[in-house]
């Protein structure tokens, strides 16, 4: 086959595979959204009487493109570096794309550096929350134990828990009266998290979140989760708390204050790198087209921070950088 009669071919191949991708699309094939949800997160504001997945191809990948990007920033901003201008290019039919510091995730492990800190995160003019490393503080008298016959804490379990009459925390500005606590170091306003198993992407959904300490915590074989209610602060208390698979114990809690700002405190971490995936410190608006950035918690003060999605990750090493395929 010579040169002309190869590249009609090619071309008729191209058009082929085009028509049928467009087929896909707008037949709603499961081919292409392996878990499609009725409702379009990405458009539309969340059912908070319900529990949706955000693993799916059109939302939760772009959405983790954006927090490689994220953590790629910061790591940039340590290296006093800034992201260079594009200079991706065409070789004939292949597109080059040259890492401009953003593309690439790196391989390194960022271990858990919080144990013995409290951090105070206060609402800022800009719409988000400056972070503060405050005194440490712990409060020992825990209050009650979180599950009940009906729904018993186990592993990545949810508990809906009413604060105390009187009593509304303001989160991004809309004002609650009762919380999402889950056994996995997180907690959620308005609907709970994954009910199955732990997912590192439910971070990402548009649900808002507080991340504690969000990992792959397991209460079913040890240690507690209590919750106090006080007519000024709302106290949630994972208290030894084993990691899934892992013979350690983590301890720490989060405080909702009646003027609303909450404190995270770390009293006894054995996660030092997480043995299953990642783990997340952070918060999230729960807002549609969120903005997100990466920061490093045990390093504070975090002035002036505008984010809806302000946010650590807490990772193992990998054996080469993670490609950022999306952004």
């Amino acid at each position: 086959m010579n040169s002309l009669a190869r590249r009609i071919v090619s071309s008729k191949i191209i058009t082929i595979s085009i028509l049928i991708l467009i087929v896909l699309l707008y037949t709603g094939s499961s081919v292409i959204y392996a878990k499609k949800d009725p409702n379009d997160l990405t458009n539309q504001p969340h059912d908070f009487n319900k529990f949706v997945c955000g693993t799916r191809a059109d939302h939760s990948l772009h959405s983790k493109a954006l927090l490689i990007r994220a953590e790629n920033l910061k790591r940039l901003s340590k290296l006093q570096l800034a992201p260079s201008v594009s200079m991706d290019f065409d070789e004939d039919d292949v597109a080059v794309m040259v890492d401009d510091g953003t593309l690439l995730l790196p391989a390194d492990a960022n271990p858990v550096d919080l144990d013995g800190m409290t951090l105070l995160f206060t609402p800022n003019s800009s719409g988000g929350y400056d972070v503060a490393g405050v005194d440490f503080t712990f409060d020992m008298t825990f209050g009650a134990e979180v599950g009940d016959v009906k729904n018993p804490l186990g592993d990545d379990t949810n508990h809906k828990i009413n604060f105390a009459s009187g009593f509304s925390f303001r989160f991004f500005g809309t004002p609650w009266t009762d919380i999402w606590v889950r056994s996995n170091g997180n907690v959620t306003f308005g609907a709970k998290g994954n009910p199955d198993f732990f997912d590192p992407d439910d971070f990402i959904l548009k649900l808002p979140m507080i991340a504690a300490f969000f990992g792959d915590l397991d209460p079913s074989k040890g240690g507690s989760v209590h919750t106090k209610g006080e007519s000024t602060k709302f106290t949630v208390t994972w208290n030894a708390v084993p990691e899934f698979g892992v013979n350690n114990t983590n301890t720490l809690q989060l405080v909702l204050n009646d003027d609303d700002t909450f404190l995270i405190s770390y009293n006894g971490l054995g996660i030092s790198i997480p043995d299953n995936g990642i783990l997340i410190v952070g918060l999230n608006s729960g807002k549609t087209n969120a903005t997100f950035q990466a920061v490093d918690f045990s390093n504070p003060p975090i002035a002036g921070a505008d984010s809806d999605i302000l946010f650590e990750y807490f990772r193992p090493s990998v054996p080469y950088p993670t490609v950022n395929s999306i952004a």
